[in-house]
């Protein structure tokens, strides 16, 4: 079974934008464009919620990092992984069976911040890698899940957990990731409904950037929710 996708538009670009800025900024590299998501009162903190500048990590050896933003305003919160350095951090990964130690650290960060913290209305998020781990933890604790040029390997833990909730999964034509994708078409479906898979095309996104993948959801979707016009990307 292939994986069928619409179009992203600007409407749904402006629904998801500050996704795909959180999914970049946890990168946290200097190379990037930032976003400045904190014009929208979206504030970086630490696991025990003081402010921070700095990701959360756990796990020296695996790289296992994330950033946690909450609303200011709300009780909303996102949890952002961070994705794939390299080539060989995917495949050491994703061709690990069947359990890979980031999917277990990933569902760990949000069991400790659910149980810490259970007033608080929280999503997840990720690029790449990130976004396996996103998804990973949505389906074992029902959680909304958003995700860009995900992994396409999904680690819902040995007992198949498949529990219910919004996962959104947006894709770059030509992205580096797309040839192996079919490998996993079948299970993937099983936890993201094809509707709600969505494939964006600019020019310069074949390069499984996130920040350029951010961007482009920005502008697009600034045609439909001008206030995005003031979180531009920039160099810190």
């Amino acid at each position: 079974m292939g994986f069928l996708t619409k179009i992203v538009n600007a409407e749904i670009a402006a629904r998801n934008a500050l996704y795909a800025m959180m999914a970049s900024n946890c990168y946290h590299e200097k190379d990037k464009l930032y976003f400045p998501i904190e014009k929208w009162n979206w504030l970086l903190v630490d696991k025990d919620g003081d402010p921070t500048d700095e990701p959360t990590k756990e796990g020296f050896l695996t790289g296992f990092a994330y950033d946690i933003y909450e609303h200011q305003n709300s009780n909303k919160t996102v949890i952002a992984f961070r994705g794939t350095d390299s080539k060989k951090d995917w495949i050491v990964s994703n061709f690990a069976f069947p359990f890979s130690i980031p999917y277990k650290s990933a569902r760990k960060a949000v069991r400790k911040y659910l149980e810490k913290f259970p007033e608080r209305n929280l999503s997840l998020v990720g690029h790449s890698l990130g976004g396996g781990l996103a998804l990973g933890a949505s389906c074992h604790y029902g959680i909304p899940a958003y995700v860009f040029n995900p992994s396409p390997r999904v680690f819902d833990g040995l007992g198949d957990y498949h529990e219910h909730a919004t996962r959104i999964c947006f894709y770059q034509k030509g992205d580096a990731l797309n040839q192996i994708r079919e490998i996993w078409s079948d299970k993937f479906l099983s936890v993201v409904k094809a509707e709600d898979m969505y494939e964006s095309d600019f020019e310069y996104g074949a390069k499984h950037d996130s920040d350029l993948l951010a961007e482009f959801f920005r502008i697009l979707g600034a045609k439909q929710e001008s206030k995005l016009l003031d979180l531009a990307g920039v160099k810190k």
